[in-house]
């Protein structure tokens, strides 16, 4: 015999979508048990302003961007956890990565692209940078 009552408790008790949506800010999907994921893509330009600059540490120049803030599309209850991915148009073993500037908060995060000096375009931003794509995990209650 089925337990129907035990399979509907089941299936109410599991994590469903509360709310999705969009705007300048990104992505972002809110769970019922409080999990919220938001997502933003962030192309290199943003990554190629004046205040970009290299440095020499042992010998090695690197490129450091000017730092990006990434305002959530919704805030989170307490700061969440932060990744990116670097996508880049070069072939083989380059360095390109990405690092907080800073702390993230509940609201917002900075990100800084580093990468070695033949990434970068007349002293600015990275001729072989495709982007950044950001995601932020945590809860909303």
């Amino acid at each position: 015999m089925l337990n129907v009552w035990g399979k509907i408790k089941e299936l109410i008790n599991r994590p469903y979508i509360v709310e999705s949506g969009s705007n300048e800010n990104g992505r972002y999907i809110k769970w019922s048990n409080g999990d919220l994921i938001c997502r933003r893509s962030v192309s290199k330009e943003s990554f190629k302003l004046s205040n970009s600059l290299s440095t020499t540490v042992q010998n090695i120049k690197i490129y450091r961007s000017n730092a990006v803030t990434w305002t959530y599309p919704i805030k989170f209850k307490e700061t969440p956890t932060v990744q990116s991915t670097v996508a880049t148009g070069l072939n083989g073993s380059r360095f390109c990565q990405t690092r907080l500037n800073g702390v993230a908060t509940a609201e917002s995060v900075q990100i800084q692209v580093l990468g070695f000096e033949d990434f970068t375009e007349n002293g600015q931003g990275y001729s072989n940078l495709i982007g950044v794509d950001l995601l932020a995990v945590g809860k909303w209650k």
